[in-house]
């Protein structure tokens, strides 16, 4: 969307460029043209008095400065008019998958998720992302799914959550396909904390909540804060919980660090209720230490639910009940982390690879301090 907005910023200035230059010319060969005038009726023809000169160049140098305002004016509107038609063009669409059909509403409980020989590719790519995977998720576990970029892991998420459907095979919510289920009362079974997130520039509070917040949701917002491992770190700021932000609309607003701003977007998934948690790379900015506390919390969080990790940091996932290792969209590996260390494999491959990386980072870091 960004790049968008700035293709629309580009055209707009096109458009308004030779429209300001246009005008100042304009503007200013009439300026300077009755100036002249009144000079040679002053000095040559003798039929202006000096003074009445002063006055007609006051008030030629207010018109063109409203006439410039004006102009500018009708240049922002015709800025703001590009914005408001893609705004309109969005909020006009409408979507393929509607919210408020009415399907089943889903049980008060987790029994089980499964994937069924599903395949998904894009609209204009006949390449499948995913391919033929099949695997149960049981209800109240801990599953994670690894691999590097590109694997597949994020879209199993979007399918899950229906963003997407499947091209072929099918996705159980306790043996029932999802899409016969309502899709509000559906998506409302997750709390998701994305590696593709946004902050709004609003309160800590509303960023959290990502709603109104109401007086007896403080306690919620705390506890969601100290899971996340920001807490001190929000009470260290002048309005506390309250702090604006961003500077975009306020320029008291605070600046956080990315790894910051991603634990508030963690504290998200804390917040709300909901029978399946999922974390997309929630750690992706957070160095080792931080990560370990963050999973550790996140682990301790999900004894009575069902959670889902996407990572490529496998490091994070040692304690999750069953992993899958994926590759060009396949599972190739699956188990517990001490299964798949034991089968030297893919997975333990990379494990290994990941663990020198860290001891050599240390390395330096000793030496440098």
């Amino acid at each position: 969307i960004s790049s968008l907005f700035e293709v629309i910023e580009q055209h707009a200035y096109k458009i308004n460029l030779p429209l300001w230059f246009r005008n100042y010319f304009t503007f200013t060969i009439i300026f300077e043209g009755v100036l002249l005038y009144g000079a040679y009726r002053t000095i040559i023809s003798k039929t202006m008095m000096l003074s009445e000169l002063a006055v007609l160049s006051s008030a030629m140098v207010s018109a063109t400065w409203i006439l410039i305002g004006f102009t500018e004016n009708i240049m922002e509107t015709i800025k703001q008019s590009l914005f408001i038609e893609n705004l309109r063009t969005f909020m006009e669409y409408k979507e393929k998958l509607p919210e408020d059909w009415d399907g089943i509403i889903p049980d008060d409980y987790i029994s089980s998720l499964e994937f069924r020989n599903v395949s998904f590719s894009y609209k204009d790519d006949s390449t499948p992302v995913v391919k033929n995977l099949s695997f149960v998720i049981d209800g109240n576990t801990n599953t994670a799914f690894v691999g590097h970029n590109g694997a597949g892991k994020t879209t199993i998420i979007k399918l899950l959550f229906r963003l997407y459907d499947p091209t072929e095979g099918e996705i159980l919510l306790n043996g029932i396909n999802i899409k016969e289920y309502n899709l509000k009362a559906y998506r409302a079974l997750f709390a998701a904390a994305f590696q593709d997130y946004r902050i709004l520039a609003l309160s800590i509070k509303e960023n959290v909540m990502m709603r109104k917040v109401r007086p007896e949701d403080d306690n919620i917002i705390d506890e969601a804060l100290r899971k996340a491992g920001i807490y001190e770190k929000v009470m260290s700021l002048p309005e506390k919980a309250d702090t604006i932000l961003t500077k975009e609309f306020d320029e008291n607003g605070s600046q956080l660090s990315g790894g910051e701003y991603q634990k508030i977007v963690v504290a998200r998934a804390f917040a709300k209720e909901s029978l399946i948690k999922v974390f997309d790379e929630p750690s992706s900015a957070l160095d080792p230490i931080a990560e370990y506390e963050l999973y550790d919390s996140i682990l301790k969080d999900s004894k009575d639910k069902t959670t889902i990790f996407i990572s490529h940091r496998l490091s994070s996932v040692g304690n999750a009940d069953m992993v899958y290792m994926l590759e060009n969209g396949e599972i190739i590996e699956r188990g517990t982390h001490h299964e798949l260390m034991q089968n030297a494999g893919s997975y333990a491959d990379m494990y290994n690879k990941q663990a020198k990386n860290y001891l050599a980072l240390e390395s330096i870091e000793e030496v440098i301090l």
